[in-house]
């Protein structure tokens, strides 16, 4: 009898080594896929260059937007920025680097057309921001200071949306609605960038419209970029103290990839 137990004893001890060979084998081959997956996503094509790129988020002072005049305040705290020693450009986003997840998109049609041909993306951003993110400009003009509140709406729109709306992506001067506000109604096209991702980094085809943030007012706890020679955190309290000493904003948090 104890020859029996002892045998099946080993049996039994010999099944559970196999089931745990198995599942050791399983458990490692998943993780090197977790792994390469992980890799692959941090290598993945975002359509800007990560090194070298400082992005500090904006919070306002108490009562730092009462009688604010942005159409002077931002290309000033711009400039003092670009001039710290090991600072290449500088350019302010409303969402880009400061959220998880894309802004949600809305109808995109020509005016003056009722037909909605396709969906996009609405950001806000600075002369500069562009070249200091990396992102191409492939066709027309950057947003300009001089597109402010009194002048023609114009927006810069994404390489994706540019072909959504024409096989051949020829749309500049075109004139677009965007959403069902009076303010993006009409909307003149002046250039296309590049795709960028926008929170899921695994979609880089993102269709995007840029609006200038002076002309849209929409310049509040926005995120500056700072494109940097060394290392972008040796850069964030030099950046941070040009921000504090204008007195209307501070910096709520100051990020880096590299």
């Amino acid at each position: 009898t104890d020859r029996t137990v002892s045998r099946s004893t080993s049996r039994w001890a010999q099944a559970l080594l196999v089931v745990q060979i198995a599942a050791t084998v399983v458990l490692v081959f998943a993780g090197g896929l977790l792994f390469k997956s992980f890799s692959n996503l941090r290598n993945a094509d975002r359509g800007y260059v990560k090194e070298g790129l400082l992005s500090l988020r904006l919070s306002a002072n108490p009562g730092g937007y009462q009688n604010f005049d942005a159409i002077s305040y931002y290309p000033a705290l711009i400039a003092k920025i670009e001039g710290l020693p090991g600072v290449e450009s500088v350019g302010l986003a409303r969402y880009f680097g400061s959220i998880n997840s894309r802004p949600f998109d809305q109808p995109v049609g020509f005016a003056g057309s009722a037909d909605t041909v396709t969906t996009g993306m609405t950001e806000f951003v600075s002369p500069g921001f562009f070249s200091t993110a990396g992102v191409p400009l492939l066709r027309g003009r950057d947003v300009a200071w001089t597109d402010n509140p009194d002048t023609p709406a114009v927006a810069v729109i994404s390489e994706s949306l540019a072909r959504a709306l024409s096989p051949d992506g020829d749309v500049l001067g075109r004139v677009i609605r965007h959403g069902t506000l009076p303010a993006t109604a009409r909307l003149q096209i002046i250039g296309v960038v590049g795709n960028v991702s926008f929170g899921n980094l695994r979609q880089n085809d993102v269709r995007a419209i840029y609006l200038p943030a002076i002309q849209a007012r929409e310049t509040a706890f926005a995120t500056v970029h700072v494109r940097t020679q060394g290392r972008p955190m040796a850069l964030a309290q030099a950046a941070t103290g040009v921000i504090g000493s204008m007195g209307r904003e501070h910096v709520r948090s100051a990020h880096a990839e590299d």
